[in-house]
């Protein structure tokens, strides 16, 4: 190792403690930092440090819950692909990161397979990415059916209006994201209720209820918002969040995170074959299979991939960032401050 010694310093879970530290100039590395922050830590003075903001194995997404019976019970418009994808043309993503992260930089990679960059397995061949078209949501909604028949701006349907629960964590950036999505939708004729809570929404089976508000497990949700963390193992968490045996209910003890209840055969074989694979190659390619097939259902909008934030010494030398949630210090023998 290149130093004498590493002094760690804990703030007590105040970040903003952190970056103040960091603005004065007391830390060489501020870690764990994400592109919310970005505008508060670029304010440092390029002598004091540099702002680092990467892509990190991280996307934030829209979900849409497609009603798989008991338990969990969401809009019966979204098991229908055309009304997933009438909400997804309306979503224009750029925009809404500027909305949620005002004066930080829109992610290079477009938005559209479910696996961030930086990934082995990721591919970008033969997706279809969604664009912004609200006149093709329009179009969509029309032929599915949803029209506005008394006029009131919401499309009703065999008595039932477009009017969806949209439940988040209360994050700011995920409010203010809700709030953009409600334009968004009601300029195309869909109601979005948005509702916070922190407590229930990612309880588990034996911490909520049948009843429970905006609870991921039960399904006690329309539409939600929140980030899938990757790994670097293909095999990672894949399987319990697409395969319909791990929707949620009863019969498997709540496990699983198929939390939009998506059930399709193709998907389900392609996540059979891919634990089955024992081949390197054979997996990522179907693992490519799968990306396609999510791109093809939308069971989830990938609204943008997230980034990390550090601030560091422009004098220390061999910082480097780690795109997944493991420390940067994982080289911390490598680093040394250049006098």
């Amino acid at each position: 190792a290149y130093l004498d010694r590493v002094v760690y310093r804990f703030f007590d879970g105040s970040k903003d403690a952190m970056i103040a530290a960091f603005l004065a100039g007391e830390l060489d590395v501020a870690q764990d930092l994400q592109q919310g922050d970005y505008v508060a830590m670029n304010s440092v003075d390029p002598s004091i440090g540099t702002v680092l903001i990467k892509p990190a194995w991280e996307y934030e997404h829209f979900d849409m819950n497609q009603v798989d019976g008991e338990p969990g019970a969401g809009h019966p418009a979204l098991a229908d692909p055309n009304v997933r994808f009438a909400l997804a043309h309306a979503i224009n993503k750029p925009e809404l990161y500027e909305v949620a992260f005002p004066g930080t930089p829109f992610p290079e990679e477009e938005p559209c397979a479910p696996v961030p960059p930086g990934l082995y397995y990721r591919t970008t061949e033969g997706l279809t990415c969604i664009e912004y078209d609200p006149e093709k949501s329009v179009q969509l909604l029309d032929e599915a059916g949803w029209v506005d028949s008394d006029g009131d701006g919401v499309r009703d349907k065999d008595g039932e209006t477009l009017s969806l629960q949209h439940c988040t964590t209360g994050a700011g950036f995920r409010v203010a994201a809700g709030d953009y999505l409600a334009s968004s939708f009601r300029d195309i004729g869909v109601e979005l209720i948005n509702s916070a809570a922190p407590e229930t929404i990612f309880a588990g089976w034996n911490e909520s209820s049948e009843d429970s508000f905006c609870n991921l497990t039960r399904g006690n949700f329309d539409t939600t918002e929140f980030a899938w963390v990757s790994s670097f193992n293909l095999y990672g968490n894949t399987y319990t969040v697409y395969h319909s045996s791990w929707i949620p209910r009863e019969e498997n003890g709540g496990g699983g995170a198929n939390f939009v209840r998506l059930v399709d055969d193709r998907m389900d074989q392609a996540l059979d074959d891919l634990f089955g694979a024992v081949d390197q190659a054979e997996a990522v390619d179907i693992a490519h299979t799968i990306q396609q097939l999510h791109t093809e259902l939308q069971p989830e909008v990938v609204l943008y991939y997230r980034s990390h934030v550090r601030g560091v010494n422009p004098d220390l030398r061999n910082f480097l960032q780690n795109p997944g949630t493991s420390s940067d210090m994982w080289n911390v023998g490598d680093w040394f401050l250049e006098q």
